[in-house]
């Protein structure tokens, strides 16, 4: 009877365990698809085993067409202005056991062969023992923003141009 009672309270604690890692889980799969940066999580052979929807608009790749595919393909990244390519931080993040950022001027090569301009940064993701099992990438489309900075200081060029026109024709004028 004494052992009937043990295997109750053992299966009871696992069913609560099971349905606290459920409620988590849970937890987190509504945060990360609320979230308005894009969140890539790989293994650490740098192969996909999660996206999220942010992710999905950013890379044009579905979860399920990404879902094992290596990170590179899903995330192609590439310098905005030399177009050369750039690596995704995955190994540097791993090997370093830090978050590691991406270069400024990155640009991520959509699935339907556009491009936007990225910022991000990468994290390894470590087990118990601390030893790495994947990274996180962590991407926010930074292409809207970059074009309204650029009109801004276009604008700002322009009215520093008027200033200085208007004080050459006043000069001009004072002179005639």
């Amino acid at each position: 009877r004494g052992r009937d009672l043990g295997s109750f309270v053992e299966e009871t604690q696992a069913k609560v365990a099971a349905r606290e890692l459920a409620a988590e889980r849970e937890r987190l799969a509504v945060t990360l698809s609320a979230m308005a940066e894009g969140v890539v999580t790989t293994d650490a052979e740098g192969k996909v085993r999660f996206i999220n929807k942010a992710a999905c608009v950013i890379t044009g790749w579905s979860s399920d067409a990404s879902t094992g595919r290596r990170i590179e393909d899903v995330c192609s990244l590439r310098h905005e202005k030399t177009g050369a390519v750039i690596a995704t931080p995955i190994a540097a993040a791993l090997s370093a056991t830090r978050v590691v950022d991406l270069p400024p001027q990155t640009t991520l090569l959509r699935r339907s062969g556009g491009r936007v301009l990225v910022e991000g940064c990468c994290a390894p993701i470590r087990d118990a023992e601390g030893k790495g099992i994947g990274a996180v990438l962590v991407l926010r489309d930074v292409t809207e923003r970059s074009r309204l900075e650029a009109e801004l200081q276009r604008a700002s060029k322009l009215e520093s141009v008027g200033i200085l026109a208007g004080g050459i024709a006043h000069d001009f004028n004072n002179i005639l």
